[in-house]
């Protein structure tokens, strides 16, 4: 493109050469202007004759310029004229031409074209064919197909089109000495390619012309025009233009008829949309999306709803609309999508990867439960729920023994048991879930020990699942928030089911009667952007519980209310870890009614940028409560790395027990005391290797045989 437009530059150059170093001959350049639809072009050309001989003038052509698309085109050919009587002239020409398009890619065609015209009539036809590479991928074009029931991507390409037009023109003067006259065309064309259905379509368009202008450029015309096209594809365009013609050269006029515009379309008709075979479609876990189904309220009962699904057979897309009233579980079989209205599918095209977005554009989708005693839904492998209201029932959502589930841009509301429940789930995704009003339960619901995988009424409940990933959830009004525990045996108490490799993103919490986020016997575990607000209960527990669990981070958290704001503890479990490498950072935690931190026996934990305000106004409150064990059970290798306690009403720190190498510096304002440590015979020990220092507001806390270490 950029030789072509240089090639126009030389060819204006030349047009304002000396007649002798131009060969002679007239050079005729034109620049127009004009505005298609709602957007500016403009080009610019010349006719260059090099020979003129007895009513036959062979010339080179070039012309370039800008379409409304901000993209660039350019051609360059050559042509003969040939008078054969007195006003008629014919002639022929052949051009190579070069279009952008707006995707980046550019086009190349040949363009062959004959024309016969007098002073008056004119007759023009044209054909243009695509060289080179004609056809370029363009995913924004790409569809969604349903053939005989199964969905595919019929994939998006843009493609140069073979096209012919023909045209015809009556040019009428306006006065008698002919300087201004009005021309009146009209002319069809039609555009062919591979794949795609003919393209018909008519133009039409009216040019006011005046020569002379004047006598101020003798040999010039300026043309003032409109015209316009239409056909199914493209619909209907419009243009208006402005156009000066110039001539350069002896004895020559850009009104000479065989000096006159050569009439063609310069750029590439390019046609785009979705050309390609169909290909399968394939599901964010890779599996092929099977046949399209609906459901909505006059699909019919319970029983109806699984029919359907049963018939639909694996990896069924269901697009559910309406409010469905069920009094049993809906089944969803192996790989099927319950796709609510509103909802988006991520789909991807089998061989050129194309992802596109399947919407299902019908109403609101609302599950009622009309039986507290079952489950909602229950999910088998590889099966998904998006964008679906659930009221009522016992567990909204429950999966058990199964892999590769996902749940996302859910809302859950009055479930008698769980919000969602996975029990031995292996790969799971939960999104943008939104769980409020379950029960609320005032006795016999407390964590135990004892049972140290079970929970009740929890937002979230999970046992043994590994390979979970949550990015956005929400309980508002629950026993529990979220529980993630790993699985222990009914009869043995030995462990069963692992829970590891956890994710929890975005996570937002409020009024729980027990703990908001409890972790029990879990392994690698990475909680980020945690909210927790209790403050609106009058009971409550610990607001996030490390128990058992080891590999732990708890990153970006704000902690409201609550006993304690995070408790890290190791219980008497046979089959469980000891708690260990649990990091904490960039936490707050406010307005507790004991304590901040409460670290009982563990290892390896890590606190940085920790603030704790207003952690209760008791004399037995504290910030931090370090408890040591006792007969070799110690709390060992803390760090606190800006860590700072304001505003308690007992002390900042508080610390009994076994405890060894502790490094850091605690900072405490607003508290009755500082802190408070007492060592000795039935009061436990505190012990730092060297290298390790750690002091409350300055005062370094010394390892002593007995008596108060503060």
């Amino acid at each position: 493109m950029t030789r072509i437009f240089y090639c126009t530059y030389a060819a204006l150059a030349l047009s304002v050469l000396p007649p002798s170093v131009a060969y002679g001959q007239a050079v005729i350049s034109e620049l127009a202007l004009g505005r298609h639809n709602d957007a500016v072009f403009g080009n610019i050309g010349a006719f260059i004759p090099f020979i003129d001989v007895d009513g036959t003038v062979a010339y080179g052509q070039f012309r370039g310029g800008i379409l409304p698309s901000s993209t660039t085109y350019g051609t360059i050919g050559f042509g003969v004229r040939h008078q054969v009587s007195d006003s008629w002239v014919l002639g022929g020409h052949a051009h190579l031409g070069v279009t952008g398009s707006g995707n980046g890619h550019r086009y190349q065609q040949a363009i062959l074209g004959v024309e016969a015209f007098n002073g008056m009539l004119e007759f023009r036809s044209n054909a243009y064919l695509p060289i080179g590479q004609s056809r370029h991928r363009a995913d924004e074009y790409s569809a969604l197909t349903v053939e005989t029931g199964q969905i595919g991507i019929r994939q998006g390409y843009e493609q140069a089109m073979t096209a012919f037009d023909v045209g015809a023109g009556v040019t009428l003067p306006l006065n008698r000495s002919e300087d201004m006259s009005l021309k009146l065309f009209a002319g069809a064309y039609a555009q062919f390619a591979e794949d795609i259905q003919p393209v018909y379509g008519v133009s039409g368009g009216a040019e006011l012309r005046v020569s002379d202008l004047n006598d101020h450029l003798p040999g010039a015309e300026l043309t003032l025009g409109t015209d316009f096209t239409h056909d199914r594809y493209n619909g209907t365009n419009t243009s208006i233009y402005g156009r000066i013609s110039m001539s350069f050269g002896v004895d020559a006029s850009a009104t000479d008829p065989l000096y006159s515009r050569v009439e063609y379309n310069p750029v590439v008709r390019v046609q785009a949309g979705a050309y390609g075979h169909v290909q399968r479609a394939l599901t964010s876990d890779g599996r092929v999306a099977g046949v399209l189904e609906t459901i909505d309220e006059t699909t019919g009962d319970i029983a109806a709803i699984n029919e359907v699904l049963h018939l639909s057979g694996q990896n069924a897309i269901l697009l559910a609309s309406g409010e469905l009233i069920v009094d049993n579980a809906i089944e969803l079989a192996n790989g099927q999508i319950w796709l609510g209205g509103g909802g988006r599918l991520e789909l991807r095209a089998e061989e050129t990867g194309t992802i596109l977005e399947l919407v299902n554009s019908r109403s609101v989708t609302n599950v009622v439960a009309s039986n507290a005693a079952n489950d909602v839904f229950r999910m088998a492998d590889y099966a998904q729920i998006i964008a679906t209201y659930i009221e009522g029932g016992d567990t909204a959502i429950s999966a058990h023994g199964v892999s590769g589930i996902s749940v996302d841009d859910v809302v859950i509301s009055g479930a008698a048991g769980h919000g969602i429940h996975l029990e031995e789930v292996t790969g799971a995704s939960i999104a943008n879930v939104s769980v409020s009003d379950l029960v609320q339960c005032a006795s016999g619901c407390g964590f135990a020990y004892s049972n140290p995988d079970k929970a009740f009424h929890a937002g979230l409940y999970t046992r043994g699942v590994t390979d979970l990933v949550v990015d956005g959830f929400s309980v508002d009004n629950s026993t529990y928030g979220v529980f993630v525990a790993a699985k222990l045996s009914e009869h043995s108490a030995a462990m069963q089911s692992r829970a590891e490799r956890i994710e929890l993103r975005n996570i937002d919490i409020q009024n729980t009667r027990e703990e908001a986020l409890l972790l029990s016997m879990a392994d690698n575990v990475a909680i980020s952007d945690l909210r927790i607000d209790n403050t609106g209960m009058a009971l409550t527990k610990d607001s996030v519980v490390f128990l058992n669990t080891t590999n732990a981070s708890l990153t970006r958290a704000d902690i409201a209310g609550g006993i304690n704001g995070v408790m890290i503890a190791n219980a008497p479990i046979s089959a469980a870890p000891r708690t260990g490498n649990i990091s904490v950072a960039d936490v707050s935690i406010r307005d507790t009614t004991l304590g901040g931190l409460f670290l009982n026996p563990a290892d390896n934990l890590t606190f940085r940028n920790v603030t704790m305000e207003r952690t209760g106004t008791a004399p037995w409150s504290r910030g931090i409560f370090m408890l040591g064990g006792s007969n070799g059970t110690l709390l060992t290798d803390i760090e606190f790395d800006n860590v700072s306690v304001s505003e308690t009403g007992g002390y900042g720190l508080q610390a009994m027990g076994d405890i060894a190498n502790v490094n850091g510096a605690l900072s405490v304002s607003g508290a009755a005391a500082d802190c408070t440590y007492n060592v000795g015979p039935w009061m436990g020990s505190f012990s730092q290797d060297p290298g390790h220092t750690f002091s409350v507001n300055g005062n370094v806390i010394e390892p002593a045989p007995s008596g108060s270490l503060c």
